[in-house]
């Protein structure tokens, strides 16, 4: 979900007074948005990797020598306004996963524009959506 989030940007929000956000000085009125994907792919926060699949970061003890950023990964947003449906879909997400894992093995097929990295579909939406995305399923038994 960091790799490749079902959004790509919060819903826009817009200020009701001035303020000083990180050095710069917004006035009230002005709509603002936090990029998703630009976000989970900091290079400050997750390393000059930022853009590889590396599971291995997610351990205990490489988790520790990571900046301690709880806004660092937000694919439902975050807050009081973050999405009310979080723990259903992980809940979700958890339970097919492990279904299909357990009865499928998952391939690219060769040649396939995905090989080295996922290609996405940027555009005028709010999703972020691979660009056509052909898999191999194997049943494993």
């Amino acid at each position: 979900m960091r790799m490749v989030s079902a959004i790509k940007e919060n819903q826009p929000r817009i200020t009701t007074e001035p303020l000083q956000l990180g050095g710069y000085h917004i006035p009230a009125g002005t709509v603002i948005t936090v990029d998703i994907y630009c976000l989970m792919h900091n290079r400050k926060v997750w390393g000059d990797d930022a853009d590889a699949f590396v599971p291995a970061r997610h351990e205990p003890q490489k988790l520790n020598q990571m900046p301690n950023n709880v806004w660092s990964w937000l694919p439902f947003s975050g807050g009081p306004r973050k999405c009310v449906g979080m723990g259903l879909a992980m809940a979700e997400m958890r339970t097919i996963l492990a279904m299909l894992l357990r009865k499928y093995e998952f391939d690219l097929p060769e040649g396939s524009i995905h090989a080295d990295k996922i290609q996405l579909c940027h555009g005028e939406h709010p999703l972020l959506i691979p660009l056509d995305m052909p898999i191999k399923f194997t049943k494993r038994y």
